[in-house]
């Protein structure tokens, strides 16, 4: 019975692994994609509307000054892998927690 709730126990742990990694970093790419058209409606002249879409893709509706488009995509992914490190070193900390493994 007790390597039967250790077996537990550790399928527990793995569920709670994958599903805050699966979501922490699907967030974390939608908000560098918000991130991505924040940095279109800084140089817009005029703007309508920003949307983001659930499948990470965004537009921006409007008029812009001209602006380098790498610049734009750098920011996005910076901020998109800032928060991934943030993450996964969050569940690490937990993962390795005295108080989360029941010692």
């Amino acid at each position: 019975m007790i390597k039967i709730k250790g077996l537990f126990k550790f399928i527990t742990l793995l569920f709670c692994i994958m599903w805050l990694t699966g979501t922490s970093i699907y967030s974390c790419f939608l908000i560098g994609t918000f991130a991505h058209e924040l940095g279109h409606s800084r140089h817009s002249k005029h703007i309508s509307a920003i949307e983001i879409h659930y499948d990470g893709s965004g537009l921006t509706k409007g008029s812009f000054y001209p602006h380098d488009h790498a610049v734009v995509y750098l920011e996005g992914g910076l901020i998109t892998a800032f928060l991934i490190i943030i993450s996964i070193t969050s569940i690490l900390l937990i993962m390795f927690s005295k108080n989360f493994r029941g010692d």
